[in-house]
């Protein structure tokens, strides 16, 4: 896969926003300070956007960068960010944010993860009272949060296949809470405990992996988070190393990272 070095470009996407690609006033106050991408960005600005630095969307076909498109401009409209420590919230945030969601829910009917509609962006690792410890991000389904460290967001897209992509992970975990957790039967997620259990616990008693990081054996949760980490970003390695398992990924995500990486194909709907 391509190899993206993002902290370098954000600059330079930051000021093309507000100086060439016309996105003059493109955050707007809508509540106790988070704001939204307003006015919206035009389908050309998104699509010069992602198509130069989300590899994702590189990858898809003409009618699929299509469903791509109206879906982030969906998802857009429905989300709230708030930057946190005097981290102001820049377009690419949002568009990186909004694209990473749309990317893992892609084969999926329902896709906009409605109950999480809040994100907050720290400038660093911060201070979670659940953990009691410094976290780089976190995911609380009472309040729809997700809050993330934005420096170590970039460097999920720095490389592209190292199998760790803090955005990825978390907005997991956010579809697991918003989808799976009370209709597990209806999405096959029952099926892939099947399969993700004797490995977990094979990690747990063996303790490490030749293909999954260590992080995947703290729990079931976040060997799932992990999962779909490496499912996006190194699927062939996936499939060689865990075949059922990634099948039950390719299953209960309805997508197969392979193809698109491969030949471009349509993703089925």
């Amino acid at each position: 896969m391509e190899v993206i070095f993002l902290f370098a470009l954000v600059a330079l996407v930051v000021r093309a926003i507000y100086v060439s690609g016309g996105f003059k006033k493109a955050t707007e106050e809508v509540e106790d300070g988070f704001v939204q991408f307003i006015p919206q960005p035009t389908t050309e600005q998104v699509d010069k956007f992602l198509s130069e630095h989300f590899p994702f969307y590189k990858q898809l076909g003409p009618h699929n960068r299509q469903r791509f498109l109206v879906r982030i401009r969906a998802v857009l409209k429905e989300k709230y960010f708030l930057g946190k420590e005097g981290l102001q919230v820049h377009p690419v945030m949002m568009l990186l944010i909004c694209a990473t969601l749309v990317q893992i829910t892609f084969g999926l009917k329902d896709y906009q993860l409605p109950h999480f509609t809040r994100f907050v962006i720290f400038p660093d690792v911060f201070y979670s009272r659940l953990f009691d410890r410094n976290v780089k991000g976190i995911t609380v389904y009472h309040s729809g949060m997700i809050a993330i460290s934005w420096p170590h967001a970039l460097d999920g897209h720095k490389v592209a296949d190292d199998k760790v992509n803090l955005l990825i992970h978390e907005l997991a975990h956010a579809l697991y809470l918003d989808y799976f957790g009370n209709r597990t039967e209806r999405f096959g997620f029952a099926g892939w405990k099947d399969k993700a259990l004797p490995i977990f616990e094979s990690m747990n008693a063996i303790g490490n992996h030749p293909f999954l990081r260590d992080y995947a054996a703290s729990n079931m949760d976040e060997f799932w988070a992990v999962c779909v980490e490496h499912f996006f970003e190194a699927p062939e390695a996936f499939y060689t190393q865990l075949p059922e398992l990634y099948e039950s990924m390719r299953s209960i995500l309805r997508l197969d990272p392979r193809r698109l990486n491969a030949r471009k194909v349509e993703v089925p709907h």
